[in-house]
């Protein structure tokens, strides 16, 4: 069979477990073969560098894969486009860092108190250099709606014109890459750690800003989520993307693996203790065993027994985490019951800003509802086949 002609899901999972191995064990991990290549040779072919790239960029890991092949260089095609995907990637990092840093200046002197979250935030203090980790967007923490609103505002006279919109969730306000720019910035302002419901109130502003570091890397002002709030966040923000089908990206994963390293016993402890009183042994559970599977992840036993003992007990069951419909049905549990038609009418019937955000800017409104609703209509049919929802009492 031709490689081109495998299944694409089959191929993906070759390259990634691939991908994997080069994380975990090293540039000695032979490169992915292609689907039947084996069949009449005796030599198997690799996949097409430019597939093997794509599946890397697509989980964020591009130059932290470049970075350990680099260490044994062998001259061939596919360590050439990791190569020149690392430097563009280490050029906008550059860049990204320099106009992280000036917005935050410009949002603490108006007086704002701000957490950078997630990519830009570990790049700059957890991986060995700052282009290693993938960074797509900008998500800033502010401690109200209100604070949101006033940093969206510091934000527009620093060259980033009005035109936020909330996002597809409650606790966003989102800006999309602005029209011609040098690198494509999207600035996320949020006043919740997550914007799914059910994850939402997990972890409040002052109790995250009082557990923050210090960023230097990003200016005198930048402040981020301490090792334990951080390591929490990941595992959480991994759930999101697997019921909403972002999947289980390499990048995030490897926060969780890195993150995990950074754990000493008292901040275990630390992290254990706010998983039970949260009901998030399970989500951060999950987590550690994919990174765990995935790239070696080290993980006290007595941690991993206690997360196994707690996690049947909580509201969220561990093996459902995955399930779309399971998901939203804890999320509009989340809420309060005047909100909940709010957010459901929100999910079935969102706005034509979600709409361009979610299914691109490029296509008429009509065809985007078209994709809303055949994305909406596939969730649904997947659902019928998965058990059904928790009682409310659960």
């Amino acid at each position: 069979m031709n490689p081109a002609m495998a299944p694409a899901s089959t191929v993906d999972a070759q390259v990634c477990a691939w991908l994997a191995a080069v994380l975990r064990d090293g540039a000695g991990a032979e490169p992915p073969v292609a689907a039947g290549a084996a069949v009449a040779t005796a030599q198997p072919q690799p996949q097409p560098p430019e597939q093997v790239l794509a599946v890397a960029s697509r989980h964020g890991v591009a130059s932290l894969v470049h970075e350990h092949l680099r260490l044994h260089p062998d001259g061939s095609a596919l360590q050439a486009a990791f190569a020149d995907a690392a430097r563009c990637q280490a050029m906008q990092s550059l860049w990204l860092r320099a106009e992280t840093t000036r917005l935050l200046a410009a949002l603490h002197a108006a007086g704002l108190r701000v957490l950078v979250l997630k990519g830009v935030a570990l790049a700059s203090w957890l991986y060995p250099a700052a282009h290693l980790r993938d960074c797509g967007d900008l998500d800033l923490l502010l401690a109200s709606h209100a604070d949101a609103q006033r940093a969206a505002a510091v934000l527009a006279q620093c060259g980033y014109p009005d035109g936020y919109q909330q996002g597809g969730h409650a606790y966003e306000l989102l800006r999309k890459p602005v029209p011609g720019a040098a690198y494509r910035l999207e600035l996320d302002l949020h006043w919740r750690l997550l914007n799914a419901p059910v994850f939402a109130d997990a972890l409040d502003f002052e109790a995250l800003w009082a557990g923050s570091i210090a960023i230097p890397a990003l200016g005198p002002q930048a402040r981020g989520l301490g090792a334990v709030h951080a390591l929490l966040h990941a595992a959480m923000n991994r759930v999101v993307n697997l019921y909403t089908d972002v999947g289980d990206l390499l990048k995030c994963l490897y926060d969780i693996h890195l993150l995990a390293a950074r754990q000493d016993v008292e901040m275990w402890a630390q992290a254990l203790s706010l998983a039970r009183a949260r009901g998030l042994c399970g989500v951060l559970l999950s987590g550690l065993d994919a990174a765990q599977a995935a790239l070696g992840t080290a993980v006290p036993v007595s941690v991993r027994t206690a997360l196994v003992a707690a996690a049947p007990a909580e509201r969220l069951e561990m093996a459902r985490l995955h399930d779309w419909s399971y998901m939203q049905w804890r999320s509009a549990a989340a809420l309060p019951p005047g909100a909940r038609l709010r957010w459901l009418w929100g999910r079935l019937l969102p706005d034509a800003g979600f709409l361009r955000s979610t299914y691109g800017a490029d296509a008429s409104l009509p065809r985007l509802w078209w994709r809303h609703g055949r994305r909406l209509l596939a969730r649904l049919s997947a659902a019928r086949a998965s058990s059904s929802p928790p009682d409310e009492g659960a």
